[in-house]
């Protein structure tokens, strides 16, 4: 489902989603927003954070690892993805996909859009999210959030 910055807070209160996507312009809202997910992941339980920032080259097994780990600290998780580019690549989209289809009770996933100085990245406009918990109006399903991120970041909305 998508909403905007200022309907994160009322979300937050229902409950926590397994995955949440991150993208905007403003960077300081996005970082509000993140940062309220954050929150509500710590008083839920997600007491460990592990953050990856996917560049040239990053280690997609090794984000897949430590989504199939279990924690020694904590009964759950915060898993952050920062994508600079908007784009996972084959690779990358292949694993969102694996982890949208089969969301884990352990982990909650963070994915960042990042907004880049050279205007690269995200989409325009407010701070959006979508998140897992139902389905857009429009039939954007979980494994379709991932199209989101792979296909559809360059300057084009989200569909729903």
């Amino acid at each position: 489902m998508q909403i905007n910055a200022d309907q994160l807070a009322r979300q937050l209160e229902r409950g926590l989603a397994p995955l949440y996507l991150v993208s905007g312009d403003e960077p300081l809202q996005s970082d509000e927003c993140s940062m309220a997910i954050r929150r509500r992941a710590e008083t839920a339980g997600c007491h460990e954070r592990s953050v990856f920032t996917a560049g040239p080259g990053f280690d997609w097994d090794g984000l897949r690892t430590a989504t199939q780990s279990l924690s020694l600290f904590a009964e759950r998780r915060l898993i952050e993805l920062r994508l600079p580019t908007g784009r996972p690549g084959e690779a990358g989209a292949a694993l969102l996909a694996e982890l949208t289809e089969n969301p884990s009770a352990d982990i909650v996933l963070l994915v960042r859009c990042v907004f880049n100085s050279d205007g690269t990245g995200t989409v325009g406009g407010d701070c959006n999210l979508c998140y897992t918990d139902t389905n857009c109006s429009g039939g954007l399903s979980a494994s379709d959030i991932v199209l989101v991120i792979s296909a559809t970041f360059n300057q084009t909305p989200f569909p729903c």
